[in-house]
């Protein structure tokens, strides 16, 4: 992802400055798009969600890069919509949205590039359909405009539509560049590309989402990522809702915590290890995945996070009981993290991450006390031990917002977590997890048996 920023020789930085924000306020107010359509009328299942679910849907920090954060300060809120029109905001709100939410994340503050993130939902499929025709004819409308910014200057914004394949129900994209004024010595005053930004919007059923990432082009496949991490998130928190268990319409039924800790309280102990370190493994991409038949299905690696202590670790990622799971690191002797997601081209995707303790007693100790918190959240189904390893269990969450099939085993000193998307292809995805966790585990040096 490329940095840009406005240079003045006379002191007009704050038009730079205020570039960066209003790329992001620009591609909200914008919101609009584009021109590109794909796949049939939804036949997806409308699920009324408020505003609070709609947040839990969002990327969390956990998805993004290390050095990504919150914009907690808003940007300036004097653009206007695309082409002089509606914001996106309240074209959702006249055509009729029920509940919406965003959030803004930031590499800089002040020169990002930023991510913003919307999601819009609708009574029925027909509105969220009309939401997508109705920006699509602003983008239309115009093939640029100028926007005014605080100081007396103003922005000018290119548009172009771009063309993408995102696994949602309907989809449109467009880019946009964004030129500011620069005063020469001369005083002449001219026109510098200042950023461009990528907008993807995306349907899914009765929910619009939109994905804008200024400072990088959709070419490298970044604000796809983005949106099929956000698609994977809005589905878990649909099917949550709806009390459904996603493509396959199996039911989700929670587990009793009494059954789910006799599971935990019963695992027999762990193997040793034999030197493997799986943290190493992680960083340097080296650990087995999830094996496929055709060479168009290899995973590419995502997202590589660090985590240093437990708290970078809790605020990188949902967990059931946020107390146990640092007092457990604590306790435990916590040394380090390391997290990879893996993603295919079909928009499947999976992660593993490994913790190191200070022994093999604490790895299990840290293992029992959060698995245990994890049935006493009650969104535990079917957890089960992995009878063919040491110190094993799969499980499928049920609260929405994360990867929801799992599984966790012990060696050594590591304790192993694996996830795997609903969307992956699979009439099983327990089955898909313990495999990969026997295979994993082998990679580590442990023997299974029978």
């Amino acid at each position: 992802m490329s940095r840009t920023r406005v240079r003045s020789p006379r002191g007009t930085s704050v038009v730079a400055a205020l570039v960066v924000a209003l790329v992001a306020s620009a591609l909200v107010a914008g919101s609009a798009g584009a021109a590109t359509t794909t796949g049939a009328v939804s036949k997806g299942k409308v699920v009324a969600l408020t505003s609070t679910q709609l947040s839990a849907a969002l990327l969390t920090q956990g998805d993004m890069p290390p050095t990504w954060v919150p914009l907690t300060t808003p940007p300036p809120t004097t653009a206007a919509g695309l082409c002089g029109g509606p914001t996106s905001a309240a074209r959702a709100t006249s055509i009729g949205s029920t509940a919406s939410a965003s959030i803004t994340y930031t590499a800089d503050p002040n020169e990002g590039p930023n991510l913003n993130l919307d999601l819009y939902a609708f009574p029925s499929v027909t509105l969220a359909q009309r939401f997508v025709k109705e920006t699509a004819k602003a983008v239309r409308s115009c093939d640029s405009y100028q926007n005014p910014v605080p100081g007396g200057d103003t922005l000018t914004i290119s548009l172009s539509p771009i063309r993408v394949r995102t696994g949602a129900d309907q989809a449109f994209a467009f880019q946009q560049v964004i030129s500011a004024p620069q005063r020469l010595t001369s005083g002449q005053t001219v026109l510098v590309k200042a950023a461009s930004g990528d907008v993807v919007y995306a349907r899914r059923a009765n929910v619009i989402l939109g994905v804008r990432l200024a400072g990088a082009s959709i070419g490298n496949g970044a604000a796809l990522t983005y949106l099929h991490k956000q698609l994977q998130r809005l589905d878990r928190v649909r099917n949550a809702a709806s009390g459904s268990r996603g493509r396959h319409g199996v039911p989700t039924t929670v587990d009793a915590v009494s059954t789910c800790r006799a599971v935990v309280d019963g695992l027999t102990a762990p193997a040793a290890g034999t030197g493997q370190d799986p943290v190493q493994m992680i960083r340097d991409d080296r650990l087995v995945t999830i094996g496929r038949a055709t060479p168009t299905d290899v995973p590419l690696p995502t997202g590589l996070v660090r985590y240093l202590t437990p708290d970078m670790y809790l605020a990188g990622t949902p967990v059931p009981d946020p107390a146990t799971w640092r007092a457990a690191m604590t306790d435990d002797h916590f040394v380090v993290a390391e997290a990879l997601g893996y993603q295919e081209q079909s928009g499947a995707s999976f992660g593993a991450e490994a913790l190191q303790f200070g022994s093999t007693d604490m790895a299990a100790d840290f293992q029992r006390r959060t698995l245990d918190a994890s049935c006493a959240s009650g969104h535990v189904s079917r957890m089960a031990a992995i009878g063919t390893i040491p110190a094993a269990v799969v499980f499928e969450r049920t609260d929405g917002g994360t990867s929801p099939y799992r599984a966790s085993f012990v060696v050594g000193a590591f304790v192993v977590h694996l996830n795997i998307c609903e969307c992956y292809d699979s009439p099983d995805l327990l089955a898909v997890a313990r495999n990969w966790a026997v295979t994993v585990a082998e990679q580590l040096g442990v023997e299974p048996h029978s």
